[in-house]
């Protein structure tokens, strides 16, 4: 049965599951992408699991408001150099590039990415999105010193309370798989309803190191680095969706209180088929946040 499928995404002045780290942690198996996903090599997870918990003591649903926030773009901010790499915001001329280092390092591994498969039409469909959340501001591009090649790419998004949204349309069936059983997964994470006094909050999306550049610790940097960046800017919540086991143990480590959970093989669609029937039973979306 054919699917369509709608993505709610920001429509505010700055420009939208999972997050990748750095490299092999799931050596024998497929690499995550935390919706906020990520691939993380197995030196990072210790050090990143405890910084970040020091630091802390940091056509389907992606939605913003146009509204005033309480937090300023890191678009003014100036670039930070961490042992061979350079650390800048995204800028408008960099959304080639960073497109073109995710179509290579993330779509095609993230775990629910994995198991639906890799298209061209599933591929504009994530271009999309993750243009879209490059009006926040928030992102960052990471290039090699020597070569000025892209190492890696952390992709954040805001959610605010009361927002109003723009739909974009997801054409690719894969993609119309995903996004629905992550929207159901936030919505029973009920992060606003568990937060009554928070007006927004802060989504590690998406991050992702290339082959070349993983094992080198970059990965770490980068998420001490968004929390660096996020509580600079007022943000007081953190938010990831884990989508491998390995994320879901770093997030425990690093004490995000988890809201939700949900297995991939058990998600079924309107007509009450399971959308996801390959998947492993440790697979599953979890929904986790974090106090910074």
């Amino acid at each position: 049965m054919a699917q369509t499928a709608e993505a709610l995404v920001h429509m505010d002045s700055g420009c939208c599951t999972n997050s990748s780290f750095d490299a092999e942690l799931e050596a024998k198996s497929r690499t995550e992408s935390c919706s906020s996903s990520s691939v993380m090599d197995s030196e990072d997870v210790a050090a990143t699991a405890t910084t970040m918990a020091t630091t802390a003591a940091g056509n389907t649903t992606r939605s913003t408001k146009s509204s005033t926030s309480s937090y300023s773009s890191c678009n003014d901010m100036a670039d930070e150099v961490w042992n061979n790499f350079i650390f800048k915001p995204v800028q408008t001329e960099d959304y080639p590039r960073v497109l073109a280092h995710m179509r290579e390092a993330f779509y095609r591994d993230e775990p629910l990415n994995a198991i639906t498969g890799y298209s061209e039409e599933k591929a504009q469909d994530m271009d999309q999105m993750i243009t879209s959340y490059f009006k926040d501001g928030l992102s960052t591009i990471v290039l090699d010193k020597d070569t000025n090649k892209v190492a890696g790419a952390r992709i954040i998004a805001i959610y605010r309370r009361n927002e109003t949204h723009s739909r974009l349309k997801l054409k690719s069936p894969e993609m119309c798989k995903i996004m629905p059983f992550l929207d159901k997964v936030d919505e029973e994470a009920g992060i606003f309803s568990h937060y009554p006094d928070l007006d927004e909050y802060a989504e590690l999306f998406m991050a992702s190191v290339h082959p070349e550049f993983r094992g080198q610790g970059l990965a770490g940097e980068m998420y001490r680095g968004a929390i660096r960046l996020l509580q600079a800017r007022g943000l007081k919540l953190l938010k990831s969706c884990f989508t491998s086991p390995f994320t879901r143990k770093i997030g425990e480590k690093m004490n995000f209180r988890e809201l939700a959970e949900a297995k991939f093989n058990e998600y079924r669609d309107d007509d009450g088929e399971i959308v996801f029937p390959t998947a492993r039973d440790d697979e599953c979306a979890v929904i986790g946040v974090l106090e910074i």
